[in-house]
């Protein structure tokens, strides 16, 4: 069985579903298999699909910017930086991960 290879735009339902991954933000790009229904069909087929930097853009801007945004550009930046200043906190106390992102 071929497997097709389709971009993050060309799956139908919820486009935005996958989590945001570094992978997205590389020059390489970040293909995830998943199993979707196209249009028209019956049955899932498993696909390939490439996620890019506008998957991940996209996706910020619908999960975080947009509902956040009547309280100012201002105010979402200060609550990102002190999410990232949780998150660093939290690594801390992790066992250390190695990603690759050239």
């Amino acid at each position: 069985m071929e497997i097709k290879t389709i971009t993050w735009r060309d799956v139908s339902g919820n486009k935005l579903s996958r989590q945001l991954h570094p992978g997205m933000l590389t020059k390489k790009k970040y293909y995830k298999y998943a199993r979707i229904r196209e249009i028209g069909a019956k049955d899932q087929v498993l696909h390939n699909i490439e996620y890019d930097s506008d998957y991940a853009i996209t996706w910020l801007s619908r999960k975080v910017c947009r509902p956040l945004q009547v309280l100012g550009k201002k105010q979402v930046l200060e609550l990102i930086e002190k999410a990232w200043e949780l998150n660093k906190l939290e690594e801390l106390s992790r066992p250390s991960r190695l990603i690759d992102v050239d």
